[in-house]
């Protein structure tokens, strides 16, 4: 991970602590995390980890969070509800659109997530540029234009 982005982003969470902007970041990680088609053990593990972990995460309700995730988790693991769920979990997300620095805090939460299960799966990296698009960022303003250049977005 890089640590000029885990600064920036632990800032930028101190600000946002309102309920819709915790529910539009689980949201997001979710949406990533799900992207290949599931949420493995390792992926859940690492969402859990990484609030005990990253201080930058200690900055929202750890708690409210992770019952968040596995709530949504379970709204799209039910093959019938996942389609319904999935608009609403677009619109929490969608919600933040034309806030620049909320959007950027969200999808930087998001970017963490991917590749959590030590796999850059290319679903995951597309819906994480999905949803920069939805919000109208370029993954460049999220994560730094270098990163973009590494290769995870080729």
């Amino acid at each position: 991970m890089q640590p000029g982005l885990l600064a920036k982003l632990q800032g930028e969470l101190r600000r946002f602590r309102d309920k819709e902007f915790l529910k539009a970041t689980m949201a997001a990680c979710l949406l990533v995390a799900e992207a290949d088609g599931e949420v493995d053990l390792a992926e859940q593990a690492t969402v859990r980890q990484a609030f005990d972990r990253l201080p930058i995460l200690r900055e929202l309700d750890t708690a409210k969070a992770l019952e968040l995730f596995e709530l949504y988790r379970q709204a799209l693991a039910d093959p019938r509800e996942a389609p319904r769920a999935r608009r609403v979990l677009y619109r929490k997300v969608e919600r933040f659109q034309g806030r620049y620095k909320h959007a950027r805090t969200l999808l930087r939460a998001a970017y963490l997530v991917l590749g959590a299960d030590g796999v850059d799966h290319p679903d995951e990296i597309r819906e994480f540029k999905r949803l920069c698009g939805l919000l109208g960022l370029d993954p460049g303003q999220v994560i730094g234009e270098e990163q973009v250049r590494v290769g995870r977005f080729d």
